[in-house]
């Protein structure tokens, strides 16, 4: 995992999400946070609530905290308000070692965070309506924000 170079654009996005996720007190390098969350904790856009991905070895410390799995559509994910944990990141037409999308995080306040880059190349696959505008957020904040651009392999 890398330190980020800037912190949260502004104070309001994203504490919300720290202070969530900090308070599971979540053995670092088993996880990292995922999603929307990951765009807004840059200041790109909201969340819309907390995805987290983490190694399925701590999948009894979720349950020990609450968390059940009882989605229908999502059955081998685990729910707890506005949490949703997923074990992998395996998206069907995209999928990667869980192992190393964690071990890449940006660490952000304390907490790991997906890299907008790999959020970025799992957009760039799923290519729904909100993926789309998501991908055009992220793009310009890399351009702005790194020395070279993101290729787009």
């Amino acid at each position: 995992m890398k330190q980020a170079d800037s912190e949260i654009e502004s104070a309001s996005w994203g504490a919300g999400i720290i202070e969530a996720v900090g308070g599971l007190r979540l053995p670092l390098g088993k996880y990292a946070v995922s999603g929307g969350c990951c765009l807004e904790i840059h200041g790109l856009r909201k969340a819309e609530d907390i995805d987290i991905i983490a190694l399925p070895e701590i999948k009894d410390l979720f349950i020990r905290k609450g968390f059940v799995n009882n989605h229908p559509e999502k059955p081998e994910n685990y729910f707890k308000g506005n949490f949703e944990v997923k074990f992998n990141w395996d998206f069907g037409f995209y999928s990667r070692p869980i192992e190393e999308v964690i071990r890449e995080a940006e660490i952000i306040q304390g907490i790991p965070f997906v890299t907008l880059e790999e959020i970025l190349r799992l957009k760039r696959t799923w290519r729904r309506e909100k993926d789309i505008q998501d991908i055009k957020l992220i793009e310009e904040y890399l351009k702005k924000n790194t020395a070279e651009p993101f290729k787009k392999n």
